[in-house]
């Protein structure tokens, strides 16, 4: 296995950490690259079922991609607004990577909440973004929505808009919510069946 597998190749800069710590014990010489990239594949391989997540990520998170769901909520639910208010959202992904799925979920949800890319639909945006890529892995977001009442499931992703959440009560949320699926493989059939099995919860995060 080697690196240039992986469509993505920035690593979170705790690893590094590691790596320095680990170069500076050591009593012989190394061949920095070599125990680089080692180290690297130690811990994808530590995290088997990440692997995939590395993969797929292009599929779902790039700007073109968020556009288009953005405009699928926009058609769907009408938005106000439609247009953006930051172009670079390429930006908010690159800020956000890490190998493990749900930590790179975790810190996403958090900045693209901060970061708020765009006029309108931002939170429906968000959770239609995550919820197809878990879906592309064989999972998904099993959020409870009511219309005649305030679930916490709604409530935690009005919070997370304004910045009240952690990235560890993110990563949490994200965990507790967690359900197996069969994906359809295909990233504009999850989009649409994100979109439907979420309609009441998307409907209430727009008011």
């Amino acid at each position: 296995m080697t690196l240039s597998k992986w469509r993505t190749t920035k690593i979170p800069s705790y690893y590094f950490t590691e790596i320095e710590e680990a170069l500076a014990a050591s009593q012989q010489y190394i061949s920095v690259s070599e125990f680089i990239r080692t180290a690297i594949e130690e811990k994808l391989e530590e995290n088997k079922a990440d692997k995939d997540f590395l993969l797929l990520k292009d599929l779902v998170f790039t700007e073109t991609r968020i556009k288009q769901i953005h405009d699928v909520i926009a058609e769907r639910f009408h938005l106000d607004e439609k247009d953006m208010l930051k172009q670079n959202i390429q930006s908010l992904i690159d800020q956000s990577l890490d190998i493990d799925l749900i930590s790179f979920l975790a810190k996403f949800m958090k900045n693209f909440a901060a970061y708020h890319p765009f006029k309108d639909g931002n939170k429906r945006t968000l959770l239609v973004t995550v919820d197809t890529f878990l879906r592309l892995n064989k999972k998904k977001l099993k959020c409870e929505a009511r219309k005649d009442k305030e679930t916490e499931d709604e409530l935690f992703f009005w919070q997370n808009s304004t910045q009240q959440k952690t990235v560890e009560q993110i990563k949490k949320f994200i965990k507790q919510h967690l359900q197996e699926y069969t994906s359809k493989n295909d990233v504009d059939e999850e989009i649409r069946l994100s979109v439907e099995e979420n309609k009441v919860l998307l409907e209430k995060l727009a008011r």
